[in-house]
């Protein structure tokens, strides 16, 4: 019963954390304005697998379609909050419903589940179904360091189903494929394998979205592999991955406008120092881990940190700033973390000198929570209420139907 008590303390610490969404839910920019909205007008297969912003998000499509197709207009953001809440408790269940030799006391899971549900900056990413799919990304990295020789055939079945549903809601899943398809080969085991072609499948499935939308300017495709010097990637590696992971925003913000000002006459330089102590860092922490391990982990940081800052749309150096594109850090932060946390000896006073350093700095990591766990969350009581609203618009359909942020509507028909 011990995982199942751990999925409803994480279910309560998400609803401690923020109740209004749940009392007051919302529909969060886009969740509303396009995914609701489209919704309310086109088909079930037009909108299944209609691509947004060049790629499929299965998910926020079948929970948008779903809430619209209920007929409750008053209580439709509350079945996407719902949606959002269920997926963000798909990582948790992957842990504490874990075999594995990472997750096999209690510590060890609650430990990962503090990590998984605070990693970096999450309050772009909180209880809103567009931004599922990294926690859907969460899963599939942590089912990339299960054990397949514990796994039985429901959780087989269980992880075939989270793997499939991740892939087809976003590209963060698809980046970790060759992580799959290298774990595979070394294992040879027909779990891994079938895994792997799971989200081979799927990544395929998004590159052709990719390739298919690449041409239309009007879904935001242009520009996302725009170039980017390496120094400029590692500033932002540091200050977005290890500084906020570890310091939190706040410090990363200090760090931000102290590496500005030294940009303005050594440009060259702090790209060559963010590169060395980035790499510094991250290889002291796995050259002590297991040697497959360390290269997946290693790999899977890089890889997947590499990607998302090549294939952002807009002007990449913005990046630098800890509060710009704030949802696309959370999986490459999340890995940092983990790879910090397998350093870690249970039980901890028999743990070597690295795995002190380990907790260490896992325990300054761990005292940003409190901090993050109201200020850090997009929570305005000046933002519209969705049912006052409404009654707004029943009086006069003209009237924007206004969303979360300010400046968000959500386009009614008048016949609804």
């Amino acid at each position: 019963m011990l995982p199942l008590y751990l999925v409803i303390a994480a279910a309560i610490l998400i609803f401690a954390r923020s109740p209004e969404l749940f009392l007051h839910p919302r529909f969060w920019g886009e969740e509303g304005t396009i995914f609701f909205s489209e919704s309310l007008r086109l088909g079930w297969t037009e909108l299944l697998l209609a691509p947004r912003f060049g790629y499929l998000n299965f998910f926020a499509n079948i929970t948008s379609l779903i809430a619209a197709r209920l007929n409750l207009l008053d209580s439709a953001p509350l079945f996407t909050t719902l949606c959002a809440f269920l997926a963000q408790l798909v990582p948790v269940a992957v842990i504490a419903f874990s075999t594995s030799s990472h997750f096999n006391t209690i510590n060890k899971k609650v430990l990962g589940i503090l990590l998984m549900m605070f990693a970096g900056n999450t309050s772009e990413l909180w209880l809103n179904s567009i931004n599922s799919m990294s926690y859907l990304s969460a899963a599939v990295f942590l089912i990339l360091l299960e054990d397949e020789n514990t796994l039985s055939p429901m959780k087989n079945v269980n992880y075939g189903i989270c793997l499939a549903l991740s892939g087809l809601s976003g590209v963060l899943s698809c980046f970790l494929t060759p992580l799959f398809l290298l774990k595979a080969y070394k294992h040879k085991s027909k779990t891994v394998l079938i895994q792997a072609l799971v989200l081979t499948s799927c990544t395929l499935i998004q590159i052709f979205y990719i390739l298919k939308t690449a041409m239309l300017p009007e879904l935001g495709v242009h520009g996302r592999m725009t170039g980017l010097s390496l120094g400029s990637f590692f500033e932002i590696f540091l200050n977005r991955t290890i500084i906020v992971s570890i310091f939190g925003t706040y410090c990363a913000d200090l760090f931000y406008q102290l590496l500005i000002s030294i940009k303005a006459t050594h440009n060259r330089i702090t790209g060559v120092l963010s590169a060395i102590l980035s790499l510094a860092v991250v290889f002291i922490f796995l050259r002590k881990l297991e040697k497959f391990k360390a290269l997946t982990l290693g790999l899977s940081l890089l890889l997947v940190s590499a990607l998302i800052v090549n294939t952002i749309n807009g002007d990449k150096n913005s990046l630098l700033h800890p509060l710009y594109g704030i949802r696309y850090f959370y999986l490459p932060d999340l890995i940092f973390l983990f790879i910090l946390f397998l350093n870690v000896h249970w039980p901890l006073k028999d743990g070597s000198r690295m795995s002190k350093v380990a907790v260490l700095v896992l325990a300054l990591a761990l005292l940003t929570i409190p901090k993050k766990f109201r200020e850090d969350l997009f929570i305005d009581p000046s933002w519209p209420n969705w049912k006052s609203e409404l009654q707004e618009w029943r009086k006069n359909p003209a009237h924007p139907v206004r969303i979360w942020p300010t400046g968000w509507t959500v386009d009614l028909p008048k016949e609804y």
